[in-house]
């Protein structure tokens, strides 16, 4: 039991502000991106029920948008760190791998995960040192004359 600041007398808590099991999954699928529909016929639930949490559950509402935010924090810390790692990657590519697979493995990582800036001050912006952002630029380049010759 909880006590009302307003008027004194003891309340049971709201039975809404209880999560199941089954709501905390759902928002963990949720989160993943998987459709309202496909989340719905893994828990067994309808649509409908799913809609209704995600949209008049306060306290649903409150905790997805809490894991939301955390699952958020999380990628930021590790997204200088992956971004290093595939620059990394993708060098040994561009030296190493057939030209074909290097140019289609470095246009997927920046088509994906970058800025379409490829001015030197958009290079900084997601971590890319002036000779990195040459490098996308060159084999960038190089894409577009080889698309041109194939067509």
């Amino acid at each position: 039991m909880t006590s009302n600041a307003k008027t004194g007398h003891k309340t049971m808590p709201n039975k809404s502000d209880k999560l199941t099991h089954r709501q905390l999954k759902a928002m963990d699928l949720m989160l993943s991106g998987l459709p309202l529909q496909e989340i719905a016929e893994q828990l067994n639930l309808s649509r409908q029920t799913l809609s209704e949490w995600k949209n008049h559950h306060p306290a649903f509402l409150a905790k997805l948008e809490q894991l939301r935010t955390q699952a958020e924090e999380e990628l930021d810390h590790m997204l200088p760190a992956t971004t290093s790692y595939m620059l990394g990657r993708l060098r040994k590519l561009a030296h190493d791998a057939p030209p074909a697979i290097a140019l289609d493995a470095i246009k997927f990582y920046f088509d994906k995960f970058a800025s379409k800036d490829e001015t030197p001050a958009g290079a900084s912006a997601i971590g890319l040192n002036p000779q990195d952002s040459m490098l996308l630029r060159a084999v960038e380049q190089q894409r577009q004359r080889e698309a041109k010759e194939f067509n």
